[in-house]
């Protein structure tokens, strides 16, 4: 559930700031999104080796990534 709370961020990151986007082209946000559509959509075909890899190895990552931010006011994106 969490990955798909991650997937939506991204996707309203999108929607509500496309400009913080373009910005940080390094972030994987297509693959963020798609996880999260295919953990809803496509449950019933998931990999749980895939899964327990993106939670393991790119999920601690992304967290650094988005600490180094500090607080951020969404009212501001």
């Amino acid at each position: 559930m969490c990955l798909i709370v991650v997937g939506e961020g991204a996707n309203n990151i999108a929607l509500r700031a496309p400009d913080f986007i373009a910005a940080h082209p390094d972030w994987p946000w297509e693959k963020i999104r798609g996880l999260r559509n295919r953990i809803v959509h496509g449950y019933d075909q998931l990999e749980p080796s895939i899964i327990w890899s993106t939670v393991a190895d790119y999920l601690p990552t992304l967290l650094a990534a988005i600490d180094e931010f500090g607080e951020l006011d969404p009212r501001q994106l």
